[in-house]
């Protein structure tokens, strides 16, 4: 086999090839190649020249003109990044910013020994404008690898100036998150202050309202007070009269007093023959208001409007409290009676009514009255 260095007539590519053969294909295009043939080696020699010639004809001005475009056009898009402001919007992508890292990274290598295409490589998105106060920016920095191949690269003279805008970026970054921090802490003492603020202005609200209530509660005691004593004033007439058997004033009329087992009683006081009668209906709710008669007392009052039975001892209502069991009728002090402290109300037609259902009960209730 003997090998010879020939150029492929269509795209130039060079390759090795067994000139024992008559003929071979191009590995790049695929172009049929005559060998050992006087043409194929003319045209092998012109193509050569003509390459070497192209080579050597691509002035270095024109590959600075190419490389300088494509510096342009990635300054271009830093520019465009920056304008839409894609360093702040982090939660998108970054679509002009990594259009000039694309190209950096392909003309890095055409033109790997030129300083500035590393330079523009580290440059973080935030590099003229650092920002700070959020996780996502303070990942922002300098890629350290591509900054030390382009002070590598570059000459005496640009190492200085590379490493000064490095040492600002880094000196702008810290200053951002010193100002971020503070910030952050400024806002947060202003939480504070307003939380604290509101804690302080509920806690006077409340005592307001707590003095209000307060207020209010001691003048309803003192109105209760006052209709009280405006009560019993008016209830010495009342009380002479009933002490004097004038029952007039009472007579048909019923107060009531709720008992356990969703039970309420009727106490109803009613004149026959100038004697009054207590007489105690219980009204059951849990079987649809049936009425049952519980009990009849024959009863009298003292000059003190005390209920009293005949044999002087006094009347007690079962389950009231022990300091007002005692049945006692007295001025509501609002224009009627009431029998310790429950209304006593007048309606004929309702007491006929309850009285004309009453039934006898098959079991004896817990008197109310005793």
């Amino acid at each position: 086999m003997a090998l010879r260095q020939i150029f492929c007539p269509e795209c130039g590519n060079k390759s090795q090839a067994d000139i024992q053969n008559n003929f071979c294909f191009c590995t790049n295009c695929g172009t049929k190649i005559i060998l050992n043939s006087s043409v194929s080696e003319e045209r092998n020699e012109e193509f050569s020249d003509k390459r070497d010639e192209v080579a050597s004809g691509m002035s270095e001005n024109n590959s600075i003109d190419y490389l300088n475009k494509k510096l342009e056009e990635v300054a271009f898009y830093y520019k465009v990044s920056r304008e839409r402001q894609e360093a702040v919007r982090y939660e998108e992508e970054p679509v002009y910013y990594l259009k000039a890292q694309d190209l950096l990274i392909d003309i890095s290598e055409e033109y790997p020994e030129d300083y500035r295409i590393w330079w523009e490589l580290c440059k973080p998105i935030d590099f003229e404008h650092p920002l700070a106060g959020n996780q996502a920016f303070e990942n922002y920095q300098l890629n350290q690898m591509y900054f030390q191949k382009a002070v590598d690269k570059a000459e005496l003279c640009d190492k200085q100036k590379l490493i000064e805008l490095s040492d600002g970026y880094t000196q702008k970054k810290n200053k951002a998150k010193l100002q971020a921090e503070q910030q952050r802490m400024e806002v947060e003492q202003r939480d504070r202050e307003a939380a604290e603020k509101k804690k302080e202005e509920e806690r006077i609200r409340e005592e307001q309202e707590r003095q209000e209530k307060m207020i209010e509660q001691q003048k309803l005691r003192q109105q209760k007070e006052e209709i009280r004593q405006r009560g019993i004033s008016l209830s010495e007439e009342v009380w002479r009269a009933l002490s004097n058997k004038d029952y007039s004033l009472i007579d048909n009329s019923y107060f009531e007093v709720l008992v356990e087992n969703n039970q309420r009683i009727l106490g109803i006081l009613k004149n026959v023959s100038n004697v009054m009668y207590l007489m105690a209906y219980r009204i059951d709710m849990n079987k649809g208001n049936t009425v049952y008669l519980d009990q009849t007392l024959s009863i009298k009052f003292d000059e003190h409007g005390y209920a009293m039975k005949f044999n002087n001892t006094p009347v007690r209502i079962y389950g009231m409290n022990p300091a007002q069991n005692v049945l006692f009728i007295s001025n509501n002090g609002c224009g009627g009676l009431c029998v310790n402290g429950k209304d006593l109300c007048q309606d004929q037609k309702y007491i006929s009514d309850i009285m004309k259902c009453a039934k006898k009960p098959l079991l004896q209730f817990k008197r109310i009255f005793m």
